[in-house]
């Protein structure tokens, strides 16, 4: 019995380290980057559909997250905030939920919505692995993912994970 609980105390240690390995792994800010932000059109949790387009002339940030991810969470009293605070500047966050609509469907995600007051508008299609493989490229997706588009549609910054001020410091010079 005791050699039963000792590796199942190592079995927990090391799955333990290794979630907190991943964890740190994936909340990390990317360097800046810059290219054009590819544009989308997906559609909004009342069926209207909304295209990067729409925002010209704003400073976008596209939220990629989903319900079920912790961090992606925690960051959401964070952009209700920011979306309040620079809406009148031309700030436009739009959240792109990444969950499987098999298990969080359109009402789910409506009333998680009104739960946490979110004030931008939470997108999702059929395109959306589309979307997730243009604005990823190349890189591992990650959640939650923030890009930040400037004002002539260009991506400047990435963010990659949740570190509460960060994203609002990587908006200061728009604003």
């Amino acid at each position: 019995m005791k050699q039963f609980q000792n590796a199942l105390r190592t079995c927990l240690t090391i799955t333990l380290a290794l979630f907190l390995l991943g964890t740190v792994a994936c909340n990390h800010t990317a360097d800046n980057i810059t290219r054009t932000a590819p544009n989308f059109t997906l559609k909004d949790l009342s069926g209207r559909d909304v295209s990067l387009v729409d925002f010209e002339g704003k400073v976008v940030l596209v939220d990629f997250w989903a319900m079920w991810c912790p961090p992606c969470r925690k960051s959401i009293p964070e952009l209700v905030s920011l979306q309040e605070q620079y809406r009148e500047e031309g700030l436009v966050i739009i959240g792109i939920s990444l969950d499987d609509p098999k298990k969080a469907d359109d009402r789910s995600l409506i009333d998680f919505k009104k739960l946490h007051r979110i004030n931008y508008p939470v997108l999702r299609g059929a395109d959306v692995f589309r979307v997730v493989e243009d604005y990823f490229v190349d890189e591992k997706l990650g959640i939650p993912t923030l890009f930040v588009i400037d004002r002539k549609g260009v991506i400047v910054d990435r963010h990659v994970g949740f570190f509460p001020g960060v994203l609002e410091d990587s908006l200061l010079s728009f604003f």
